[in-house]
């Protein structure tokens, strides 16, 4: 199980991230913190959840008083596809019938995706483009790639979930010889 520490905002606690722990594991582990689904309520989302999507981090934030009730689960799918993934349009039926997705922002998002390179005859392929945070030559072909990163999904007792996207636009390179290459 990998643990993040996140401070990405003024908070009276600790955000935690738990990137490797198995959907299964959730409950019990948030219970041994104190933390009490007392209406199953979480535990029905989860299991709702792993029908579809492939991957599940559990976000919690740790107070002095213990967990705070408010639990975030990030959705998205392994392995990466970023512009080319096809099941979110699933995913935000899912969460229209949940009360969490509208017709209008799904559509809007969805219209974001895609990917542009500088060479058209080299279109994008996750399997023939490597991410890149620089351009190791001039003559590399470049392409910037707009996608899902994932969606978070926060859950508090008695409340319906709230839905929040995250977008992502990343940089992707060609070797000059038409192979991928690996950043160091």
């Amino acid at each position: 199980m990998d643990i993040g520490f996140m401070l990405s905002r003024a908070t009276n606690g600790v955000r935690l991230v738990f990137k490797h722990l198995h959907p299964s594991r959730i409950i019990p582990y948030l219970e041994s913190l104190g933390w009490s689904d007392t209406n199953q309520e979480l535990a029905s989302i989860i299991s709702e959840l792993q029908r579809q999507v492939t991957r599940l981090v559990l976000h919690i934030t740790i107070t002095e008083e213990g967990v705070d009730p408010k639990i975030g689960l990030e959705c998205s799918y392994s392995p990466d596809q970023y512009h080319l993934e096809t099941r979110w349009p699933s995913l935000f039926e899912y969460l229209a019938r949940k009360g969490c997705c509208c017709e209008e922002k799904k559509t809007e998002v969805l219209k974001f995706l895609g990917a542009g390179t500088e060479d058209p005859s080299h279109p994008f392929s996750v399997s023939s483009f490597s991410a890149s945070v620089r351009i190791p030559s001039e003559t590399s072909v470049k392409a910037l790639v707009r996608y899902i990163s994932h969606v978070k999904l926060c859950c508090s007792p008695g409340k319906s979930p709230e839905a929040k996207v995250y977008p992502g636009v990343r940089l992707f390179a060609l070797q000059p010889d038409g192979g991928a290459f690996d950043v160091q």
